[in-house]
């Protein structure tokens, strides 16, 4: 049997070979596989397929790609003259000339010749092959994809929704056309190993908790952004079917990385005007904050080091080494302190988990970028600033010539020499030569230390020779003591003060952007931060502990993948690239915990896409995943939502619809707001309120939207006197309270509203509820003073209004205040208590961190309000204190002279009271009108 079956084998080569000798000899293109005597090989189909096209008997044409025949004819006969001239004929030119020695070697030409006629049959082959690659759905797929993981780092890192609702566009028109095709092939799936169902899980609780959101808007684009994440890693996951691929992508992550560097220092320069791109010494690069840039270049370097430890070919070192120089020189321009003890943490990882071989030389590659990045630090950083900008770029590039050079003299080190010619002389360097070059090195390196050194106090000091100064004190700055370290960890308490406070807060969370609605209530001192700076205790704010748990379990799933790739029998190169991602994202996760990197989208989508690549090694280099994941116990392959592929597209078109046509509502209602704010600029009142408009039909959930309609509607309603236009104004009010539930500054204006309206109840409770929402916010209590103060005269003055008795002139007054009158203008008088009570809670020891505002005080508009208050109530001692201290402020003089001489009036002192009232009237005559209704209310 086994000698029939090879000589059937054989009987088939020979025909295929047959063949591809006649359509030679035809002038026929003939394959690569073909001249080889094989069949070429197709994809596997389904057996239903297999069936189909039995049945129709016919085979499916493929278009095929071919070279011009003149084309051809110029290559062969350059073929034809380079084989005569330096191939055979030189040969024989030597041999007469009586050359003797080793076998000839084959001449250039010959090497030219067979590369030219190699191209007749390989070349159309090959980019046939290729074009109908990128043709397919699967090619299409992976350019979109590349394009996709290239790009966000350069539009402010997508941490504002302008450039981050396109991006959900995108990947909704890449996810549903990869989906789709997957779903006609019956290979729609979507949960298949643990990390699948951690990070749908993720998805599913964020979902969720936009139900109790305290910002609608914020969760709604939380909600869009876990998505876009989620799909990124479904696609990177089940799109790569190979090694390659998988390098392929980390390669435009290293790109683009490197392009951002590049932006960075020429930013720096001043070459590239890119707004925060360089500010106060540090690069921001287009990510505009120096903390994420810094962990995402160290991401990218991780992996980079790795990928020049195992390059083969000479440019891709070269080029490799150029690129992490770069990455090195930026990340160490972000100063940044906390990426400066991640760095080596993720260093060691990384060195830790790869092969013998690979880990030396990533190491190696570590010390040349770091070598060349220190050298010329200094340099660069002396002309940054926009002063010398072509003498940076330059040393640049003599860092860049250096770390190239050094890597060049490496990889000719490593090159094993040529066995000689026999006969021929073979050159040997002297035995002295080798160990006096190391010997010169090390003392040249000795000495430019003994003179560094030499002229320095301190090794510091020595170091600062070549470092920048900033960078070194930025350095000797680390501790755990040091103020700003002290104060994120004060804020993660105050993260875990917002999940504990109730069962919503810890079951459900508060929504996406739940931080930034209450964070100002349970702090301890005042502060202001959009983010948490931890990106788990965030997680868990906006999705409570659930959510923390699955966070956590994408981690842990992230390593059990890494797990089950380094465990399978696999290559070393397939290993290496497991673990350089999986450093790469652990650097990035540790460095996430103490800072808000993953807030930017292109951050949060370069971390996901690691995950999607490690389980797309899983997928392809651990076949039994599915038959044995963790216990040896088979599972049966499950398929996403049901079995019915009706189903699967019903909901896939749903989902990618819903994010598309979401995200397109939202971008329009940015683009509405800013013609508003453009029309603003030019004082065109209604086409602001057109534009507001529409961009709140646009965008169902943005209460800033409403907001600014219905400041315009009531300040337009008061000056006009026009009741449909404060209806107006309350309604857009009470729309964006009922979005933002815990902006505070809503509320204020809200309260306004309802006191012009006359609803002055609702108007104080809103004021209450404001200031519970930031009980260290000064301006809140000054306005709830007033708002107490203002019902207590709304409530006081009624009967006045009501009972329309007395001719106009007459002095009509009221008695002592009763009722709900007297108990606001208690509250008002109270307020200055109530702030010294609060500010006297504030621990001595934050105290000290409480700088961004003015610290709690009894202001003079306070003092006027609660001495107005106290004079109504007839606590003429204290009103008379409070108003004296309000007189020092010019903006309130005059209202408080009129009052404490009407009070000093009812006091006795007559001719001092009338003094002071005629001081005010000086200074504000408009106050008379004021004056006479005040003679009716105060008491006696």
């Amino acid at each position: 049997m086994p000698g029939k079956k090879q000589k059937g084998r054989s009987t088939r080569s020979k025909k295929a070979a047959g063949r591809s000798l006649q359509k030679a000899a035809q002038g026929k293109v003939v394959s690569l596989s073909e001249k080889r005597g094989r069949k070429k090989v197709v994809p596997l189909r389904s057996k239903k397929e297999r069936e189909a096209v039995a049945a129709k008997g016919v085979r499916r044409r493929r278009p095929r790609f071919r070279i011009p025949e003149g084309l051809q004819d110029s290559i062969r006969r350059l073929a034809i003259r380079l084989r005569l001239s330096s191939g055979t004929g030189a040969a024989a030119s030597k041999k007469a000339a009586g050359h003797q020695g080793g076998p000839a070697r084959s001449g250039r030409g010959e090497w030219f010749s067979r590369a030219a006629a190699s191209l007749q049959g390989v070349l159309p082959a090959e980019s046939g092959r290729t074009l109908r690659r990128l043709c397919s759905v699967e090619g299409l797929v992976a350019v979109m994809l590349a394009v996709l993981l290239f790009y966000p780092p350069y539009f402010r890192g997508l941490f504002f929704s302008r450039e981050l609702l396109p991006t959900h566009m995108y990947t909704a028109v890449i996810f549903a056309l990869f989906a789709f095709y997957k779903l006609s092939r019956r290979e729609l799936s979507f949960f298949r190993a643990p990390l699948d169902y951690a990070v749908f899980i993720l998805l599913g609780l964020y979902f969720t908790s936009s139900a109790v959101a305290w910002n609608a808007r914020e969760a709604a684009a939380a909600v869009l952004k876990i998505a876009n994440y989620t799909a990124v890693y479904w696609l990177l996951a089940s799109v790569v079917r190979s090694l390659n691929a998988v390098r392929g992508y980390l390669a435009v992550y290293f790109l683009s990385g490197a392009g951002v560097a590049l932006l960075g220092l020429g930013a720096a320069f001043g070459t590239f005007r890119y707004k925060d791109a360089f500010v106060g010494g540090r690069i921001y690069s287009s990510l505009q904050y120096p903390n994420s840039l810094a962990s995402f270049l160290t991401a990218v370097n991780l992996f980079g080091l790795y990928f020049q430890a195992v390059a083969v070919k000479l440019p891709s070192r070269l080029l490799l080494a150029a690129g992490n120089y770069l990455l090195f020189l930026t990340f160490l321009g972000t100063q940044s302190r906390g990426a400066y003890l991640i760095y080596p943490l993720g260093l060691i990882v990384l060195l830790a988990g790869l092969p013998g071989g690979a880990r030396l030389r990533s190491l190696g590659c570590f010390l040349l970028q770091a070598l060349c990045a220190v050298l010329v630090s200094g340099r660069v950083m002396a002309c940054t600033g926009g002063g010398a900008a072509l003498k940076g770029w330059l040393w640049v590039l003599a860092g860049a010539a250096l770390a190239a050079g050094l890597q060049y003299l490496w990889h000719r080190l490593e090159q094993p020499r040529p066995a000689p010619a026999p006969g021929a002389r073979r050159r040997r360097l002297r035995p002295w030569v080798l160990p006096a070059a190391g010997v010169l090195a090390v003392l040249i390196a000795a000495g430019g230390g003994y003179y560094a050194l030499r002229h320095a106090s301190t090794p510091a000091a020595a170091a600062a020779r070549i470092l920048p100064q900033s960078w070194m004190e930025r350095v000797q700055s680390i501790s755990l003591q040091e103020k700003n370290a002290q104060e994120r960890l004060l804020w993660s308490r105050d993260a875990l003060k917002i999940m504990t406070a109730g069962p919503v807060n810890a079951l459900l969370g508060t929504g996406g952007g739940g931080w930034n609605s209450l964070y100002h209530k349970y702090q301890d001192y005042y502060y202001s931060s959009t983010e948490v700076h931890n990106h788990f205790l965030q997680v868990g704010v906006e999705t409570g502990f659930p959510g923390l748990l699955a966070f956590l379990a994408v981690w842990f799933c992230f390593l059990l993948s890494t797990v089950a790739v380094l465990r399978g029998r696999v290559g070393e190169d397939v290993k290496g690239t497991s673990w350089a991602i999986f450093a790469a994202a652990l650097a990035l996760g540790i460095h996430s915990f103490l800072d808000f990197n993953l807030s930017l989208g292109a951050v949060a989508l370069f971390l996901w896409g690691l995950f999607g690549l490690q389980r797309g090694l899983q997928r392809l280099f651990v076949p039994s995943e599915e038959a044995a994941p963790a216990g040896g116990k088979k599972l049966k392959e499950r398929r996403t939502f049901t079995s019915s592929p009706f189903f699967q597209g019903a909901a896939v078109g749903l989902a990618a619809f819903l994010v598309f046509f979401v995200s397109l509502n939202l971008f329009l209602g940015e683009k509405y707001a800013a013609g508003a704010t453009a029309a603003a600029k030019e004082q065109n009142a209604q086409q602001v309120v057109n534009g507001l408009e529409r961009a709140a039909q646009c965008d169902p959930w943005k209460a800033s939207y409403r907001m600014e309609l219905g400041r315009i509607y009531m300040q337009a309603g008061t000056e006009q006197g026009d009741g449909r236009l404060l209806g107006l104004a309350l309604e857009r009010l009470r729309e964006a309270v009922r979005l933002n539930r815990g902006d505070a500054g809503a509320r204020v204006l809200y309260a306004g509203a309802l006191f012009r309206a006359g609803q002055v109840e609702e108007g104080v409770r809103q004021l209450e509820e404001a200031l519970s929402l930031a009980p260290l916010r000064q301006s809140l209590y000054e306005d709830l003073a007033q708002g107490y103060l203002s019902a207590g005269r709304y409530l006081l003055e009624r009967p006045l209004k009501d009972s329309r008795q007395g001719e106009e002139g007459t002095s009509q007054e009221v008695g002592e205040p009763q009722g709900a009158a007297r108990d606001y203008l208690v509250k008002a008088a109270q307020v200055p208590q109530r702030l010294k009570r609060r500010m006297a809670a504030v621990p001595e020891a934050y105290r000290r961190y409480w700088v961004k505002a003015p610290q709690l005080a009894v202001t003079p508009s306070l003092q006027l309000s609660a001495g107005e208050a106290a004079a109504l109530l007839g606590r003429r001692e204290e009103a008379v204190e409070y108003l004296a201290g309000a007189e020092r402020d010019d903006r309130f003089k005059a209202e408080a002279l009129l009052w404490r001489g009407l009070v000093l009036e009812r006091m006795g002192r007559s001719a001092e009271g009338k003094e002071l009232v005629g001081r005010a009237l000086e200074l504000k005559p408009e106050l008379a009108e004021e004056r006479d209704r005040l003679q009716r209310i105060l008491p006696r």
